[in-house]
């Protein structure tokens, strides 16, 4: 007689050899397969039918319930055992009803696997001789019963008056039912006054085509312990449609309610976490920012005295040092703020092609130390103005152009916008940054948006930066609904290409429009002298499409040639565009040639921004015209038209860039705005006395009129005392006495007074611009000022610029909105180490001597001002210890910080700085010590300025 036949299918080998080892021992013939194909291909090469088939419930992306269909097509009296660890009502009634023979639980004992495995191979002979069906489906019936018996889910059946007809040993025990009653129980929703009337109307108006609801529950435990339960409850139908009852399965949840609370717990207490850690990295910025402050402001008006060459040599390692430090403060803030998201974005209008082109003057310096071709291509049949956040959009591309020309040694750095057809209403603007730098591997190329890491540690050592310039831009490109792409090939370059969908703007304003350029009905021919051939290319093709024809050379012996030829031919050139950078000569010395040679002909020199101060001297040497690389065609459109068209008066109303090296003015300054901040009244409100008097010389030097005052207190007598009405006033937000948020709102209330008692519709009575002076780049601090009735907010380190674009966009231009400045969105931390105090000078005199550019007078008037007021900034700070206000410690401790900085005083400075730190922390054990050390190094500057300076 031969041995029965079975398959086994489970994934888990154990259990495969587990099973096999039994059947083998009991003498069945065994055959197995670890995955629901390989037992389906031994289904199909079988040549006898297998007397009984074990199989896995789950397996890796299938279920042995699928099995079921193709055991029925291919064996149709095989039974089919399923094996189980995890045994539901539903799966059963689906595996059972899809004929499946029975259920095995994990873990199997021997004798159970024997009883099922001889009552399968038993059920396969009685089919296999016609047994009657009815009776396999009463034993299945009752197989059935036991499964849901056994089940630790709550289950049972009702009818639509709520009475139960079955219930299980689980759903017994939980609700105390006897076996045996007198009363018929009730399924809990119909007893249970708490459940919302709903959910029983919902289970009354289940149907065959909508015959489940499923639902929550909060349930009590026989010790009053809050459980959860999750019911599902279904519409049962006879095969013709007809209502026979509802069956419930409840099953415990409390467990995973518990867990997912615990995780809103957690991502509560991680948001949190985070928030403080941005406030805390905001503090730190707002401690760097102070001195920083001080630091580029005489940066700034030492560059505008005259320096010798070791002079400028080192103001040049300052600035970029402190540009440096800047740059790092605001990456790791902007990360901050991405990280917590806290970063809203503005919709504001801006001209995209005047923000590029500051980014690339901005840049270009470092491209010229380099000698890479930094070359810009703006689809000049699109739009430039635009609705969006340009001081996000300035940062991304900042950070592009950056990053190329850091890893660029020689070739170019090309910026190209288009403007790509879309089938939605906005624009989408589409920039690429191209280089022929080092490029990046393709394996680094899955890092390189990751924060903190370049392409490779070496990368980093070789070129700095924080890492975070590439994250922070794809986070923006995300959070605009951009996306950020990059192709790279190493030793050969990279491209990044990003895209954002902007609103066009509607009416631009008359004064900033765009000249509007049409082709010259004056023939010229141009000759192009070009380092750079794709420089030369974009000229070319800009004077192709204004009717200009022209010829490209790269050198200055060629044109030269070229000049000749023409001549003889009579055809010459009328004009030339010039490269002050040529490999064989500079643009001067070319010029003279040509001019020997031709003496009528325009000539248009094209230099580095960096030698931007030398225009007036060049354009007495007989030069037509001096243009900045990178070009502006717009402005190379105007220039060509003034000298194409001398007399025409219509070329004088277009916009055109002005440069001042005094006052390193905006390139786009219209020449109407140049003038316009003479004699204008502005009263600056700041307690640091050094930082007064830079910021006073700064604006004085704007053509300004300054008012100082030292608090706010000061400044709100200025005006509501002495009548004194300004054109705008400077509000630094922290002082003592008055701070500057309680001086606006004095201010205000004072301004709506007079308003009222003059007449209430007097437009006349205009409020005066207030912007607050801070060192805190929050943007919930800055919107505190905004609210408190302050127009606008500037960030320290101040700036000339900052300054001149603050005073022109609310005292020059005609209409104003009640926003912040863009300048709120950058800030970065900085950690500062103890140091030992006795390493620091108490009196620094060269580096002093030097930051007010060698005048002696103006260092010992600061001087004399901190040693006036340092006795007094002492006893308050001593005062403050006494009585324990820690927040007023700091404060106090931080103004003579901030005003030894400026001082040169390096002991006070860093004494003070740990008296700060420990109030913010809380660290009281150390003011004593401090004190006393403060006090000696306050004694030995002053006895050391009186001694030594001269």
């Amino acid at each position: 007689m031969k041995p029965d036949r079975i398959l086994i299918i489970d994934d888990e080998p154990d259990i495969l050899y587990l099973f096999e080892m039994i059947l083998t021992r009991h003498e069945f013939f065994v055959q197995t397969a670890d995955s629901f194909d390989s037992a389906v291909s031994i289904l199909k090469t079988a040549l006898i039918p297998f007397d009984l088939i074990l199989s896995d419930i789950k397996m890796p992306g299938v279920s042995g319930v699928e099995l079921l269909p193709i055991v029925k097509s291919m064996m149709p009296t095989t039974p089919v055992v399923l094996v189980t660890g995890y045994p539901t009502l539903e799966t059963s009634m689906v595996a059972l009803r899809q004929g499946a023979f029975d259920y095995l639980m994990k873990p199997v004992t021997e004798t159970e696997l024997m009883r099922v495995v001889h009552m399968g191979i038993r059920h396969k002979h009685l089919l296999d001789s016609k047994v009657s069906l009815e009776n396999d489906l009463i034993e299945s019936e009752s197989r059935y019963r036991t499964i849901v018996e056994d089940q630790t889910d709550l289950i049972c059946r009702f009818n639509t008056n709520g009475v139960l007809s079955f219930i299980n040993k689980a759903y017994r025990q939980f609700f105390s039912l006897q076996t045996e009653q007198s009363d018929p129980p009730f399924f809990f929703l119909f007893t249970n006054t708490s459940v919302n009337e709903s959910i029983i109307s919902q289970i009354q108006s289940l149907t065959i085509e909508r015959p489940i609801i499923t639902f929550e529950h909060k349930m009590k435990s026989e010790t009053d312990q809050d459980l959860y339960y999750h019911w599902q409850i279904r519409a049962l139908f006879s095969s013709d449609a007809h209502f026979l009852e509802y069956q419930a399965v409840g099953r415990d949840i409390t467990d995973h309610k518990r867990v997912e609370d615990m995780l809103k717990l957690s991502s509560t207490q991680a948001n949190q976490a985070t928030k403080a850690k941005s406030r805390f990295i905001a503090n730190m910025s707002h401690e760097i920012r102070t001195p920083l402050n001080g630091i580029i402001a005489m940066v700034s008006l030492l560059s505008e005295t005259n320096l010798s060459r070791d002079q400028k040599d080192f103001l040049y390692v300052l600035k970029s040092s402190a540009d440096s430090l800047l740059e790092t403060i605001n990456d790791i803030l902007d990360y901050s703020k991405i990280e917590a998201d806290a970063l809203i974005l503005e919709k504001i209008p801006f001209d995209l092609y005047g923000l590029i082109q500051k980014v690339l003057l901005m840049l270009c310096p470092k491209a010229e130390e380099k000698d890479i071709e930094l070359i810009f291509l703006y689809n000049e049949n699109c739009s430039t103005w635009f609705v969006g956040d340009p001081t996000r959009i300035r940062q991304i591309i900042t950070n592009l152009v950056g990053n190329a020309i850091k890893f660029t040694h020689k070739g170019h750095v090309l910026l190209k916008v288009n403007f790509p057809q879309t089938d939605t209403d906005e624009c989408l603007l589409q920039v690429s940054v191209e280089d022929t730098g080092i490029g990046i591997d393709s394996e680094q190329l899955n890092h390189i948006f990751m924060e903190y890491s370049q392409a490779d540690f070496s990368i980093s050592r070789r070129f700095g930066g924080t890492g975070l310039g590439l994250p922070i831009s794809k986070r923006l490109i995300e959070k605009m609904n951009g996306h950020l792409d990059v192709l790279s090939e190493m030793n050969k370059g990279s491209i990044f290409v990003f895209s954002i969908p902007l609103s066009t703007m509607g009416d631009i304003p008359e004064a900033f429009q765009s000249p509007v350029i049409q082709p010259f009905n004056k023939p010229a021919h141009v000759l192009i002298v070009m380092k750079y051939p794709i420089t030369a290319q974009i000229i070319q093709h800009y004077l192709m499409g204004w009717n200009l024809s022209s010829e490209i050379c790269h050198t200055g012996n060629k044109a030269i040639s070229l000049i000749s030829s023409a001549k003889e031919m009579q055809q010459p050139f009328t004009f030339i565009f010039i490269d002050d950078h040529l490999e064989d000569t500079n643009g001067i010395v070319l010029f003279k040639q040509i001019r020997s040679i031709q003496a009528e002909i325009k000539c248009i020199l094209f230099v580095p921004f960096s030698k931007r101060g030398g225009i007036n001297e060049l354009l007495k040497r007989g030069v037509s015209a001096v243009l900045n690389t990178p070009i502006d065609k717009f402005e190379l459109y105007h220039i060509l038209s003034r000298l194409i068209y001398p007399s025409n008066e219509l070329t004088s109303t277009l916009n055109y860039s002005f440069i001042d090296q005094g006052l390193n003015l905006p390139l786009d300054t219209p020449l109407p705005l140049i003038h316009a901040l003479d004699n204008l009244h502005i009263l600056l409100v700041e307690d640091n006395m050094s930082n007064l008097q830079a910021m006073k010389w700064m604006i004085t030097n704007l053509g300004c009129i300054v008012d100082t005052a030292i608090h706010g207190k000061a400044a709100v007598e200025l005006i509501t005392q002495n009548g004194k009405i300004y054109d705008l006033i400077l509000m630094d937000m922290h002082m003592p006495e008055m701070d500057g948020l309680q001086a606006t709102r004095v201010i205000r209330e004072w301004e709506e007074k007079i308003k009222q008692e003059r007449n209430r519709s007097m437009d006349s009575c205009k409020a005066m611009p207030i912007i607050a002076i801070t060192a805190s780049v929050l943007r919930e601090d800055c919107d505190v000022c905004i609210q408190q009735g302050m127009n606008d907010v500037i960030i320290k380190p101040v700036s000339k610029k900052d300054l001149f674009d603050l005073i022109q966009k609310w005292c020059v231009t005609s209409t104003h909105t009640q926003q912040s400045s863009s300048q709120l969105d950058s800030s970065k931390k900085i950690k500062q180490t103890n140091s030992q105090i006795e390493s620091y000078p108490v009196f620094n005199q060269h580096e002093t001597l030097e930051r007010y550019d060698g005048e002696e007078s103006l260092m010992l008037e600061i001087i004399h001002t901190f040693i006036e007021n340092v006795p007094t900034q002492l006893n308050d700070l001593q005062n403050a210890i006494t009585t324990g206000e820690m927040r007023t410690i700091s404060e106090k401790a931080h103004a003579i910080k901030g005003g030894a900085s400026y001082v040169g005083a390096s002991q006070i400075q860093h004494i003070a700085y740990e008296i700060e730190l420990s109030a913010k922390t809380s660290k009281t054990h150390s003011f004593s010590a401090n004190i006393e050390s403060l006090t000696k190094a306050i004694e030995l500057f002053r006895n050391h300025f009186k001694n030594n300076v001269t």
